[in-house]
């Protein structure tokens, strides 16, 4: 509950306990602060509410409804809310994107490939919600963001014979955007990897390994569109497709490549391409030799 000039905004929420952070985001994107510390409801949420796209009728009702809607992390369904869009200049923008993402909330955020759509791997909560936000089919695993190479024992299990060829993938192109794929360690959720192994990658992009390192070192991250269309490279793109089924968009510029990840199968020998992207199949062979491109 929150005092503005002498008349009482109350924010109920349905189904959810609120983080602190979570509370945080909310009030900040209907409360502000004038020069002399005075709190006002901002304008434009007098007659619409940014949080729950609430219409609110009439002066008593908008100072007196009580409003009823999601937060960060745990949307209602059929109500319509559009996700935060957040400047990469902004000096709080990282720390907030990783206390929305703590919180369980979805996140798009500009790698230097495409703009990716980010949750905790370990919360099966934000998973079921990314593949239902993407309508992606649930055999389609997720792959894993990586803030530096350092991470790559804690989510993979590289084979011995496979150390020397990775070891040379990994200096010429991480960061980067190749995408290999090992055998899963046990601490990979089933849900994300739908089978035996994952695929990791860490992004040529200081903004993007910055928000990875904020929450651990290691983010589930597949591109921000709905599944089967194309992938997006700016802001506007995300807001088309996803914009009001995920909570936070860190807006930091068009991407660099505009490119999808090329995708490595190193479980096989010798390591078999799964996808063209931005590495061309010419350069993984100048790195490692023989590679199988598939017809």
């Amino acid at each position: 509950m929150t005092s503005c000039r002498g008349a009482r905004l109350t924010v109920v929420v349905s189904y959810v306990i609120l983080s602190p952070s979570a509370v945080s985001l909310i009030l900040d994107r209907i409360l502000d602060t004038d020069q002399r510390g005075k709190t006002r409801v901002k304008s434009d949420s007098f007659h619409l509410c940014p949080v729950i796209r609430f219409p609110l009728a009439t002066p008593r009702v908008r100072r007196s409804r009580v409003l009823s809607g999601p937060v960060i992390g745990a949307r209602l369904r059929g109500v319509n809310v559009k996700a935060q869009v957040i400047h990469a200049a902004n000096k709080n923008a990282v720390q907030r994107a990783s206390e929305v993402l703590k919180s369980g909330g979805l996140v798009a955020f500009p790698t230097d490939t495409v703009y990716g759509l980010a949750v905790l791997p370990w919360r099966a909560d934000a998973v079921a919600r990314l593949y239902e936000a993407k309508q992606r089919p649930a055999r389609k695993p997720i792959p894993l963001l990586l803030s530096g190479p350092g991470y790559l024992d804690r989510v993979a299990r590289v084979p011995a014979k496979c150390e020397p060829q990775v070891q040379r993938l990994a200096a010429r192109f991480w960061p980067g955007g190749l995408t290999l794929v090992f055998p899963k360690s046990e601490l990979v959720p089933d849900s994300i990897s739908q089978g035996p192994t994952v695929a990791v990658r860490v992004p040529d992009l200081v903004l993007a390994r910055d928000l990875i390192d904020a929450v651990g070192g290691v983010l589930a991250v597949t591109s921000a569109n709905l599944s089967g269309q194309p992938s997006p490279i700016n802001v506007r793109e995300v807001e088309a497709q996803l914009g009001d089924r995920i909570d936070l968009i860190l807006d930091g510029g068009p991407s660099r490549v505009g490119i999808p990840s090329t995708i490595l199968d190193c479980t096989a020998s010798p390591p078999r391409l799964l996808r063209h992207g931005a590495i061309s199949a010419q350069a993984l062979q100048a790195a490692i030799g023989a590679i199988q491109i598939p017809n």
